[in-house]
């Protein structure tokens, strides 16, 4: 297993209360280094585990990377797709992370019209 893992994640945001989806994405790069899924994993040598976990901890950042602030009860769920990337380019690591936690770190890319 490599060092890293890299994800783009994929947020659609529906309309308040209607459920609909407003057509827009919100890209997201995510990183997460594996060492730091390890040492908090129940079964840190099923590297299946250790990737689902990845993709969950890396998932669960990204509202704090838009907003500053942990996802609140109430808040509209969105539609999340998480797909592996080999790598990210050198310079969007060069630039400073949207958010930072426990190993994670996320950047915003920009939101795109569907």
């Amino acid at each position: 297993m490599p060092q890293s893992l890299y994800f783009e994640i994929t947020l659609e945001p529906h309309l308040k209360h209607s459920g609909l989806v407003t057509g827009r994405r919100i890209i997201f790069l995510a990183e997460v280094l594996v060492s730091a899924v390890k040492g908090g994993s129940e079964a840190p040598d099923d590297d299946q585990k250790v990737y689902e976990t990845a993709q969950k901890l890396a998932a669960d950042l990204t509202c704090m990377a838009m907003t500053g602030e942990y996802r609140q009860p109430g808040e509209d769920e969105m539609r999340v797709s998480i797909h592996s990337t080999s790598r990210m380019s050198n310079d969007l690591t060069e630039r400073h992370p949207d958010a930072e936690k426990d190993g994670v770190r996320l950047w915003l890319i920009g939101a795109h019209p569907e």
